[in-house]
């Protein structure tokens, strides 16, 4: 039988020390690290630009009949006395 004391040194299985296994831990992690900084792009996303607005008002009060013609939106129905020839902005 043959003890670990009479096998030469050079044909022993070499060790793995923590010092190595630390460091090829700490190797991996910055390759990591840099693979997703180098690998994730951020783009700016331009908005949308708005090409149609509508005018709503809130009524504030109900009115029983309906504008024949109507010069704004708004939830209920709104019979004015207006005596501009244009619509006023609200």
């Amino acid at each position: 039988m043959t003890l670990p004391a009479d096998i030469p040194s050079d044909l022993l299985p070499p060790r793995v020390r923590p010092v190595d296994r630390l460091g090829f831990t700490l190797f991996l992690a910055a390759l990591v690290h840099l693979a997703l900084i180098l690998g994730v792009g951020f783009t700016v996303v331009k908005p949308a630009e708005i090409r149609h607005t509508m005018d709503i008002t809130l009524a504030t009060f109900k009115s029983e009949k309906a504008p024949e013609k109507a010069d704004f939106q708004a939830q209920d129905n709104q019979q004015g006395s207006g005596t501009l020839d244009k619509k006023a902005v609200p």
